[in-house]
């Protein structure tokens, strides 16, 4: 049909390219050849080959073997390309007209190296430049509870216990708690009580939560509707020269949207703190060793915002991993503590603890370390000591290891199990493929640990994979 279709439009179709071609010679007339294995013979720098998949997330894999090939003019749809929004809406308008036709007009295709070089701005992450404040998209990585230390304004109105001030939004237990109270799937709310400064009576309890169920139910309605009144009503934030920024108020539009599955949250910042965000300097010389290196994507989201629609595999919704870790870990580190990082993850657990002031933060890597340096850099973290597993062969004690994403080593060998008894103090962070025939609590009979508990079980690559921490 979309052959035929695309005749119908006038377009000159040559030949056909088919990745899994079986049997079939021809099609409309037109010769089918087999890509990666049959040549066809043209100027491939000249024709333009349009990939006609109805999967899209197939399309830049076909797209990407097309370049290797020699095609140089290639039409598909943008589905996970590093380019803006704005973009992306334009490439798939201009392949459905293509393909259906619509509005039939000279298109002007560009060659391909141009979506494969990276198109990342800053701006990609801005909702409303118009004036100061901007309003911006934000990650849970990266946004934490106010703090009156940064508060700007009367401090009299930081109503948020001590204890859960500067903390990361996903440890806020007290939105989440009463949120989750107020859907029944709690039986109280003590520790949203907890987290205010503030002594209640029973009645004004009452009052109060009669008012937060008011509440829930506008942001119920209007988030049927759309994100509009969350972007509306952003939040504001302030800059923390750790690399992050502090809420100043909006704490519970922001857990609702936590609880309803977001790690992208809308908030309000200043024009010149968004400049220091952006780092230009540091982001230009990632870009050039990105492009170097072809990296194409990568497995934790960048809270970075040139790099909001570059591709990442996981921690994109929901209750993430680092919200389990941190929630379950709460106060049981203090600035004493040691974390080892060795999970394939580009250091994402060495820089969400070096945030909190850990004065011994370590990752361990492979070819990735030189990446790793150069984002610590961007995202102001260049606290952690970087290393490769080739140069590092000390044995130290740490109180937190993470091993996380590490699919190249076989937990169930008795070296490696004796090596990580060894290195950790108090907390081992392992990821395993659920069902498999290895059993926790085989680890914790042969060795120091007390016992393990499972934290989080999410789909990757297919598999279930499970994340728990075996505790000494």
């Amino acid at each position: 049909m979309t052959a035929q279709r695309l005749i119908g439009n006038g377009y000159n179709v040559r030949a056909f390219l088919d990745k899994c071609k079986s049997g079939l010679e021809n099609m409309t007339g037109k010769r089918i050849y087999q890509m990666g294995t049959e040549r066809y013979c043209c100027d491939q720098g000249e024709c333009v080959v349009i990939v006609c998949l109805a999967d899209g997330m197939q399309h830049k894999e076909v797209a990407f073997g097309l370049w290797k090939e020699g095609y140089r003019f290639i039409v598909c749809l943008p589905m996970n390309f590093a380019v803006s929004l704005m973009r992306k809406v334009e490439l798939t308008n201009r392949y459905n007209e293509i393909l259906e036709g619509q509005n039939l007009k000279e298109h002007r295709i560009e060659n391909f190296e141009l979506l494969m070089s990276y198109d990342l701005d800053c701006y990609d992450a801005v909702i409303d430049k118009a004036g100061n404040p901007y309003i911006v998209w934000v990650r849970e990585e990266i946004l934490y509870t106010e703090w009156s230390y940064l508060w700007k304004g009367d401090r009299e109105k930081v109503r948020t216990a001590a204890d859960v001030q500067n903390v990361n939004i996903a440890a806020y237990e007290g939105g989440r708690n009463l949120l989750q109270y107020l859907y029944g799937m709690e039986e109280d709310c003590e520790k949203y009580w907890k987290v205010s400064r503030t002594e209640r009576t029973q009645r004004e309890k009452e009052e109060i939560i009669e008012k937060r169920e008011r509440l829930l139910r506008i942001y119920e309605r209007e988030y049927c509707q759309g994100l509009e009144f969350f972007i509306a009503g952003a939040p504001n934030v302030v800059w923390n020269e750790k690399g992050y920024w502090n809420l100043h108020g909006g704490h519970h539009r922001t857990s609702f949207l936590q609880q309803r599955g977001h790690v992208l949250f809308p908030v309000r910042m200043e024009k010149e703190e968004f400049d220091i965000w952006c780092n230009p300097e540091k982001l230009r010389k990632i870009l050039r060793y990105m492009n170097k290196h072809n990296i194409d994507k990568t497995v934790v989201p960048i809270p970075h915002p040139a790099f909001f629609n570059f591709e990442a595999e996981r921690e994109l919704i929901g209750d993430t991993i680092l919200g389990k870790i941190v929630r379950f870990l709460k106060r049981k580190l203090d600035v004493n503590s040691s974390v080892l990082d060795c999970s394939k993850m580009e250091g994402y657990f060495a820089r969400n603890f070096a945030r909190s002031s850990l004065r011994n933060v370590v990752y361990i890597g492979g070819d990735e370390v030189s990446f790793v340096k150069m984002l610590n850099e961007l995202l102001y973290v260049s606290s952690v000591c970087c290393f490769s597993e080739k140069e590092y062969n000390q044995i130290d004690v740490f109180s937190v290891v993470f091993l996380l994403n590490r699919y190249d080593m076989n937990i169930e060998e008795l070296l490696l199990q004796r090596k990580l008894e060894k290195i950790t103090g108090k907390y081992l962070f392992v990821e395993m493929t659920a069902g498999e025939p290895f059993s926790p609590d085989t680890l914790v009979k042969k060795t120091s640990f007390r016992y393990y508990k499972k934290l989080h079980q999410e789909v990757y690559k297919g598999k279930m994979r499970e994340i728990g921490v075996f505790v000494k």
